[in-house]
């Protein structure tokens, strides 16, 4: 038989179905309300996976895409683990992950940036509570303020250094949003200019020509 898995955009739920003749579906179970539900669900997923490689341990991992939700705006996806019998699947994990609280060692909640050291024009002087003028909204940060690199627009730049620190846990986080730019001149992110190429045709010339 075959199954189907349906997102209930609104409802934040996954439906699964099974048919015999991919035309008469029958309605096995749902999954849902979990995790990120202030969003669209959309695009779901439902595949085994081997633990460690081992086929005789198998967990299945159901993913819904959400959206709006990503970080750097636009659709974002989640994903469950857990086990499915050919009806029902069910999460390992029974409610939402709250992640430990741990210990905030740097912050944009002042009036200014404290210690922290800024050149160029692209950071302001001081953490800002939101979007700044010229640019699109901006949500999901944390607290009241952030490090905004969107003053004077696109085109402004600079730096933001933190103060000397010592690392003395097993992890240290950054939360970081923002565009996708993966080409900077300079940086260990730079690949070299592209191949000069050849113009096929262009828009040059006073008219279309041929």
């Amino acid at each position: 038989s075959w199954l189907m898995t349906v997102s209930m955009s609104a409802e934040h739920k996954v439906r699964f179905y099974s048919s015999k003749n991919l035309k008469d579906w029958k309605l096995q179970s749902e999954f849902g309300p979990a995790g990120a539900t202030g969003v669209v669900w959309e695009c779901p997923d439902l595949f085994p996976l081997a633990v460690d490689g081992d086929k005789k341990k198998i967990k299945w991992v159901l993913v819904v895409n959400i959206n709006p939700g990503g970080i750097a705006g636009g659709s974002a996806a989640q994903y469950f683990v857990g086990d499915f019998d050919g009806k029902k699947f069910t999460a390992d994990d029974k409610g939402t992950y709250t992640p430990p609280t741990g210990t905030v060692m740097q912050d944009f909640e002042g009036a200014d940036f404290g210690s922290w050291t800024t050149t160029g024009t692209a950071f302001g002087q001081a953490p800002a509570a939101g979007a700044v003028d010229g640019q699109g909204a901006v949500d999901g940060f944390d607290g009241k303020g952030l490090a905004n690199s969107f003053h004077s627009g696109d085109a402004a730049t600079g730096t933001l250094t933190s103060p000397s620190f010592t690392v003395d846990s097993k992890y240290l986080n950054f939360k970081v949003g923002g565009g996708r730019h993966p080409h900077v001149d300079g940086t260990v992110m730079e690949q070299g200019p592209p191949p000069a190429g050849t113009v096929l045709a262009d828009f040059e010339g006073g008219t279309y020509g041929d």
